[in-house]
């Protein structure tokens, strides 16, 4: 449930002026970013009521969790970082994290927060954090969002907008969100951020939800978005269950159930993403192609994902591997069956080995015992070099080539063996 600790509405007849003064809120009036009254976290009776509201609606009402909403204006004296930390905001959500623990130990805690801070969101309260489960990756779904509505010809530019979000993940424990606030107010919804035709949009939300569930981190998808909804979300109307009888949005729909199923039954997509060797970048090079390729580490098997974001084939792509191996494919974005052309298959990529020239001078190659040893070596090569007369030798590196035949706006899943 979204709960929201740090400011109320400025109706009448609500909290705002409750004994004709300033009882609960720092302001007379809506003197908030958002025009609201915030919440007065330095008096006690103020942060007692709002514990007991988050127990109240968890005892009562059953939820799994709390989303805590702008929890950066908890961090942050009004969310901004210029003017200081709010160290009552940061006593108030450490107390009500520590209280909501100990009362509904199962209850998820989630913080919606963009900010640098760097205590620790995730960190435990005994070890100085704020307490909570997982942090919104506000960062991650930006960027890549911003990515996927750009025109085709300018993702290579943007390239890195999709590698980003792994530069800063092992810092707290983060939730990939595509929540409510990405398909409302004008924002539009997913499916229609993207450019193309239908039959292209499609093709591309395929290969970003597989982008999405290879991605290190929880998963949190609005209702709506599985139904490829073409409308905003409204409270005042249902969701538009009858898309499913349009083969395009049913195809997707079936897409995403099976990668679902694909996510829960192995532990590759979701254990021990903190793990440093649990996740690698087989490529990410911003070259001409925005072409990506990601690999998971389970407890007994390996996968992977190409995928490719531009709006032609890549028939020549090799990929180099650490070793001999067999890549089954497992899910193809472009299948028939998900609303693609292609038709469903078992393929196998075998490598290849292939043996590859690599020139580097003699004395690079030969190891010294010591710091004054290497000096005189370093020393020595740059004078041959500066003299034009630099050795090099041939040197014979032997490598393990795939080879992937990639179609336009397409994404495949393989089960690495090897």
């Amino acid at each position: 449930m979204d709960f929201v600790p740090v400011h109320f509405a400025i109706d009448d007849f609500g909290l705002k002026n409750y004994d004709s003064t300033a009882l609960y809120e720092y302001y007379q009036g809506g003197d908030s970013q958002w025009g609201s009254c915030m919440f007065n976290h330095n008096r006690k009776e103020v942060c007692s009521f709002l514990i007991s509201a988050a127990h109240y609606w968890l005892e009562e009402y059953h939820f799994d969790g709390l989303r805590i909403d702008a929890v950066s204006n908890l961090i942050y004296v009004n969310g901004s970082q210029e003017q200081g930390e709010n160290k009552a905001g940061q006593e108030f959500i450490r107390n009500l994290n520590t209280i909501i623990r100990k009362l509904h130990p199962t209850a998820m805690l989630f913080a919606e927060d963009s900010s640098p801070w760097q205590g620790g969101v995730t960190k435990p309260v005994k070890e100085g954090g704020l307490g909570f489960d997982y942090k919104w990756n506000m960062g991650w779904m930006y960027d890549t969002l911003y990515f996927l509505g750009l025109p085709v010809q300018q993702r290579v530019e943007q390239y890195h907008k999709m590698t980003f979000s792994m530069w800063y993940f092992y810092n707290e424990r983060y939730l990939l969100s595509l929540s409510h606030d990405e398909v409302v107010n004008g924002a539009r919804t997913i499916l229609e951020k993207i450019p193309g035709e239908d039959a292209e949009k499609f093709a591309q939300l395929r290969v970003y939800y597989l982008y999405m569930y290879i991605h290190p981190g929880k998963k949190l998808n609005f209702m709506g978005n599985e139904l490829g909804e073409r409308v905003e979300w409204n409270e005042g109307r249902g969701l538009s269950w009858e898309l499913l009888e349009e083969p395009a949005h049913k195809a997707f729909y079936d897409y995403l159930c099976v990668l679902q199923k694909l996510y829960s039954s192995n532990d590759a997509f979701f254990a021990h993403e903190l793990d440093t060797d649990q996740f690698l970048w087989l490529y990410c090079k911003q070259e001409t192609e925005p072409v990506y390729v990601m690999m998971r580490t389970g407890t007994k098997e390996r996968y992977a994902a190409v995928l490719n974001f531009g709006d032609h084939a890549v028939d020549d792509f090799e990929l180099i591997v650490d070793k001999k191996q067999t890549w089954k494919k497992v899910l193809d974005s472009g299948w028939k069956k998900f609303g693609g052309e292609l038709p469903e298959s078992k393929e196998e990529l075998k490598t290849v080995e292939r043996i590859r020239k690599s020139e580097e001078p003699e004395d690079a190659q030969a190891g010294s015992e010591d710091g004054a040893s290497q000096k005189k070596a370093a020393d020595q090569a740059e004078a041959s070099v500066q003299d034009g007369k630099a050795k090099k030798a041939a040197k014979q590196v032997k490598e393990h080539v795939l080879k992937i035949s990639l179609t336009s706006y397409s994404g495949k899943l393989y089960q690495i063996n090897g």
